[in-house]
């Protein structure tokens, strides 16, 4: 990937002077000094005094810093003193990039800081501008990513409203390198096309650098056509500017592409005159990319001792200073390698470190995809050792971050709608099937009466032989035409079933897929409760296990029932509280009496909810509701109103509620929920407690069509 971000430098004249000096030699000219000092000591013209200061101050970088801030700050106080804010943000804007590019200081944040305060007292927005940019490119050096792109954000914004040209390209450029390192691909690529365009009308020599930020961002999202196209123009504007960097660069991400593809003899072509160049520069930098690059290929085609041994070399040059995420990379890839390997314990514990080493950089660095790779690795890794704490710890932290990240948003999302488009072109040709067959079965009516004119027809001829013949003759064909008519309209009738039937064992294998999460998550509770100790916080897992339970029931007997849509209501409540039941040691002789109408049915929308109101009350009973009670009896009752009207009424005999007790003002999170399930269902609640408790819901139920 492309690390361009000192082509954001500003353009003020004091910059291009620390860059003169800098390119120079690093030891400052002793006469160079002695003659700005005597000029300082000699003059009274404060506008000559500012400038032999920032003068000294360069001269004075490289080999003594503290002279060089001393001199920086008087300069800062004279400006102050003439109430020059432009030059005053000069001066801190000058110290920031020295603290920065010079000493690698955070301090340089603060610098900025201060020069834009100036520049705004000046009423200097191009000032103002510059330093929202350089701060959040400096965030972006240090690798602090969220910060970059707050920084950047703003810095987008306030260019946009004051018509900038300077700035624009390189704010939009940074933004999509930005986004493109913490896997948000979609803008990172709609930034890049904008620095473009903006590079375009003002700064068309500067085109290299995106085009190949881009043609990166569309191989992050597997498309390596769209990759290579602008790997080829950002190659051929690096030709003309004469761009070492921009060339190696181009080829190398071209080997990636035809990686990507499988299509190894163009990989290792492109690789190869990558490494060249980046040899010619003496990169080794880019050079460790490129055995890294190497050995992921090798090791996908099986050749493990090839792998390793460009591994090692990617090791070896890697520079002390690298690039945190070439380092996350470089740890993750051995970690890999020595997994792969069947290790023994010792050295179980040392790819145990290198993972957590790389887990921690890509933390503290924002490298979401990255931080999700790590997560996985040490998924593997405490899975082996048996830490099964820790392996569930990193296995939800990949889970989390799998589902919020590109990944898979692309391919779930990418899927998903592969799968509305499949189905609503089903529905779009039963629709048309239908239609077709209305107007056949039209035209069979017409057929018909037709058939009884002729038929009348022959009666009043039959005493024509020849007459006879031929209309016996019209019918038959038309008789033939019936035939066929109706052996179209039978294969046409197969097929809408055909179709029916597919998309409803497509539902069916939705609902087995839901099932199957939420029963992922439950083994993760469960997991999770045996390593805790504290009686609350099991309760409280057990509690939404049993939740979860509940909706798991549902999408589990959906994906078993003929009718993919509709829950046998009673037979689900009858499971529902068995598995409740067998959760409470306490509950073995509490009399469950269930009285709901056979047959009655809901769908989904309808008993997802209602199967958690009646899991909460139940809970709750079994918890609280018979405190040394001689008779246990837990009553639940689902009564008919009529035009889609329902009554529940679940009753315990047990202590009851104390006096005097609102709901409204309730913290249990279980009674908040059926309270705002109730709400869900588009009923109301109420509450007896007279010789136990009862809960009352009034609510409206539905039944699943499938045209619907």
């Amino acid at each position: 990937m492309l690390h361009n971000f000192k082509d954001c430098y500003s353009h003020f004249t004091v910059i291009v002077l620390l860059v003169l000096f800098a390119i120079g030699n690093t030891t400052p000219c002793i006469g160079q000094v002695d003659s700005l000092l005597q000029e300082l000591n000699t003059t009274s013209d404060d506008s000559l005094k500012y400038d032999v200061l920032v003068k000294l101050a360069i001269e004075l970088e490289p080999s003594n810093s503290d002279s060089s801030f001393k001199y920086y700050h008087a300069a800062a106080n004279l400006t102050q003193g003439n109430n020059w804010h432009k030059k005053t943000g000069n001066v801190y804007y000058n110290m920031g990039m020295f603290t920065h590019y010079t000493l690698w200081s955070d301090t340089c944040i603060q610098l900025v800081r201060k020069a834009a305060y100036w520049y705004r007292k000046a009423n200097y927005p191009l000032g103002v501008l510059n330093c929202q940019f350089t701060e959040g490119t400096y965030w972006m050096n240090f690798e602090i990513l969220d910060s970059a792109i707050t920084n950047l954000e703003k810095a987008a914004t306030y260019g946009q409203e004051i018509n900038d040209t300077l700035y624009l390209h390189k704010i939009y450029n940074n933004l999509g390198l930005a986004y493109q390192y913490t896997g948000q691909l979609e803008k990172a690529i709609a930034y890049m096309l904008l620095s473009i365009q903006e590079k375009k009308k003002y700064t068309p020599n500067r085109l290299a650098s995106a085009f190949i930020n881009l043609g990166v961002n569309y191989l992050n999202t597997s498309n390596s056509t769209e990759a290579i196209y602008y790997f080829k123009k950002g190659y051929e504007e690096s030709v003309k500017l004469e761009y070492q960097l921009g060339m190696g660069l181009s080829l190398k991400n071209t080997g990636d592409a035809f990686a990507q593809d499988h299509l190894l003899d163009s990989t290792f072509y492109y690789y190869k005159k990558a490494k060249s160049v980046f040899v010619q520069m003496n990169d080794s930098n880019h050079i460790s990319r490129y055995y890294m690059s190497t050995s992921e290929v090798l090791a996908n085609q099986g050749l493990t001792q090839q792998a390793a041994d460009s591994l090692e070399m990617a090791i070896a040059y890697f520079p002390s200073n690298g690039s945190p995420r070439l380092k996350i990379h470089t740890l993750i890839t051995q970690c890999n390698f020595k997994l792969s390997d069947s290790p023994n314990s010792l050295e179980l514990t040392k790819i145990e470190e290198m993972a957590l080493e790389a887990y921690q950089l890509s933390q503290k660095t924002g490298l979401i995809q990255e931080t999700a790779r790590a997560s996985k690795l040490l998924f593997s890794v405490y899975s082996m050792t048996r830490k099964n704490g820790l392996a569930v710890q990193y296995g939800e932290t990949y889970m989390r971050i799998n589902d919020s990240l590109f990944n898979e948003q692309q391919s779930e999302a990418l899927a998903e709608q592969r799968t509305k488009f499949e189905t609503e072109k089903k529905e779009i040709e039963i629709d048309f099937l239908n239609k077709e067959n209305q107007l056949k079965s039209i035209e069979l009516a017409q057929n018909a009466q037709l058939q009884e004119k002729q038929q009348t027809i022959i009666y009043l001829l039959v005493f024509g032989v020849i007459i006879t013949l031929v209309f016996i003759g019209i019918v038959f064909k038309l008789y033939s035409k019936q035939q066929r008519t109706n052996h179209v309209l039978i294969q046409k009738n197969t097929l809408i079933q055909k179709q029916n039937s597919e998309k409803e064992i497509l539902l069916k294998e939705i609902h087995h897929r839901v099932k199957n999460n939420l029963q992922i998550i439950w083994s993760l509770l469960d997991l999770q409760s045996h390593s805790i100790d504290d009686p609350g916080v099991k309760l409280a897992i057990t509690d939404g296990k049993n939740r979860i339970n509940s909706m798991s029931m549902i999408h589990q007997m959906l994906y078993q029932n003929d009718d993919a849509g509709n829950i046998q209501f009673k037979d689900y409540l009858h499971q529902l509280i068995l598995q409740i039941k067998s959760t409470f040691t306490n509950a073995s002789d509490t009399e469950i009496i269930l009285n709901v109408p056979e047959g009655l049915q809901f769908d989904m929308d309808t008993s997802i909810p209602l199967g958690l109101i009646i899991n909460e009350i139940i809970t709750n009973a079994f918890k609280y509701a018979f405190t040394n009670h001689p008779s246990k009896i837990i009553r639940v009752e689902v009564i008919s109103l009529g035009s889609n009207q329902f009554q529940l009424k679940i009753s315990d005999n047990g202590v009851g509620f104390p006096e005097n007790f609102d709901i409204t003002k309730s913290k249990s999170l279980g009674l908040r929920l059926v309270k705002n399930l109730s709400k869900q269902l588009k009923g109301n609640l109420e509450i007896e407690s007279e010789n136990g408790t009862t809960f009352i819901i009034h609510f409206k139920g539905k039944t699943f069509k499938l045209e619907n």
